[in-house]
């Protein structure tokens, strides 16, 4: 379980750096943040505080904790009423939450996976900010051969949805093997996540 929740927090950081390298190499391009202090929330829980004291708010929402690491937890629940996955993140000095990344079921079929990615897309746009979507499959052969969701696999299809607030950004997409992925992330605490691992990396140079 510790080996599979480092692998989500791999994910995790993969995704929102992958997100904001596609937007000019810069959080704040995403997250679009303006002169505020409130939080982004998820599920009307700021994304703000501790990860304990994140995980406890969640908690009396019927989510469960499955594992911990120093710097996120892996949680199961009910939202958007399915059952998933989050991985809540937080920064490796003062273990402030800065992110919450859901991970729905997997889906066998791609027509059922594309018509939920589309589904949610427009859920969050009657919320968020769409200011950029890409829907693309770079290799025709998987789309001729019905092997869709094979190509995420190999970086041969990318569909994602960049969104923002005032409080921060929300990307939608779709993971290998078939899942739609939700990230939330604050604005004002992945400013002290990113200044924390930059001191991090600085210390063992």
């Amino acid at each position: 379980m510790k080996i599979m929740l480092l692998l989500l927090c791999l994910v995790a950081i993969t995704s929102i750096n992958a997100q904001t390298k596609k937007q000019g190499g810069k959080t704040k391009n995403i997250e679009h943040v303006q002169s505020t202090k409130s939080h982004m929330k998820f599920m009307g829980i700021p994304i703000d505080g501790t990860l304990n004291q994140f995980a406890t708010k969640l908690q009396s929402k019927g989510f469960k904790i499955k594992d911990k690491e120093a710097s996120c937890y892996s949680m199961s629940g009910k939202f958007s009423n399915e059952k998933v996955e989050i991985l809540v993140s937080a920064s490796p000095k003062s273990r402030i939450v800065s992110s919450v990344m859901v991970f729905f079921p997997t889906e066998s079929s791609w027509d059922t996976l594309s018509s939920k990615y589309f589904k949610y897309k427009d859920l969050l746009a009657e919320k968020y900010n769409l200011f950029k979507s890409i829907e693309e499959f770079y290799d025709d052969t998987y789309e001729t051969l019905g092997y869709q969701i094979l190509a995420f696999e190999s970086d041969k299809a990318r569909y994602v949805a960049l969104y923002n607030c005032d409080e921060g950004g929300v990307s939608l997409s779709i993971g290998y093997p078939g899942t739609i992925q939700i990230l939330y992330m604050d604005g004002i605490n992945s400013k002290i996540r990113d200044k924390e691992e930059e001191s991090l990396i600085s210390n063992d140079l």
